[in-house]
């Protein structure tokens, strides 16, 4: 196994206007009253095409004990073609459907986006 595979991380339901998908390439990249976090997006996702256009969207944080079902759903369907909001509680955020019972989320505006070959590293 490579070391790249042992690095640790969360897990994450990012939701943006229409679409929303699972992340867990998410790192806060300063503090302070307005604290900034990054995310990665691959650009072949549905999620990302929605975040390209909206430029804004929300990280719902995952417990250890949260329903595995959330991971399914977000995780393994297409918002494409797939209706992931249907299944699962919701709150409203600045517009955005926001999963319900979890550790809390964050809502974030896109103030930067950086190329990374296969994906799109979302600054908000």
């Amino acid at each position: 196994m490579n070391v790249i595979d042992k690095l640790t991380h969360g897990m994450y339901v990012l939701t943006t206007l229409e679409a929303g998908c699972m992340v867990d390439a998410v790192s806060q990249v300063s503090a302070g009253d307005e604290p900034l976090v990054s995310v990665s997006i691959n650009k072949n996702n549905y999620t990302h095409e929605k975040l390209m256009e909206s430029k804004v969207f929300t990280l719902s944080i995952l417990g250890m004990d949260c329903d595995p079902q959330i991971i399914e759903n977000f995780g393994f369907h297409s918002s494409r073609d797939y209706n992931k909001f249907e299944k699962f509680d919701f709150v409203d955020v600045e517009g955005i459907k926001t999963v319900k019972n979890t550790i809390g989320y964050l809502y974030c505006e896109v103030v930067d986006m950086i190329d990374a070959e296969t994906h799109t590293i979302f600054i908000g």
